[in-house]
């Protein structure tokens, strides 16, 4: 109910002489249906990202959620900084650095994941 006053206070506030355009737009319901979703593609992934992930074939999101599983899994965040990797054995093979922001993740892990033809 309190939206419903809200929308119509926001009407009036517009300019408008009345109501009823506001309320009209706040009743009607959308017909559209849901979009389907595309199947991801699926890529192949380096040795190093492989034993990483778990898996050698995978979606460039799969393969990134693999990443962070792992990077939680082994808790690699620096403590006092969340927003910082420190990349143990595996990770470093496939980062090719120590340590990595969270910002950097996919753009180290592109080279090791190749579209599957």
């Amino acid at each position: 109910m309190f939206s419903r006053q809200l929308t119509l206070v926001r009407g009036f506030r517009n300019g408008q002489r009345s109501c009823v355009g506001a309320f009209r737009d706040m009743t009607s319901a959308s017909t559209t249906a849901p979009k389907e979703k595309k199947p991801q593609p699926m890529c192949t992934l380096s040795p190093e990202l492989a034993a990483v992930v778990g898996k050698g074939i995978a979606s460039r999101q799969d393969a990134l959620k693999g990443v962070w599983a792992y990077i939680k899994a082994n808790d690699l965040q620096d403590p006092q900084n969340k927003r910082s990797i420190n990349a143990d054995a595996a990770l470093q093979a496939v980062f090719k650095q120590e340590t990595a922001t969270m910002y950097e993740v996919m753009k180290l892990m592109s080279p090791h994941v190749h579209k599957q033809e």
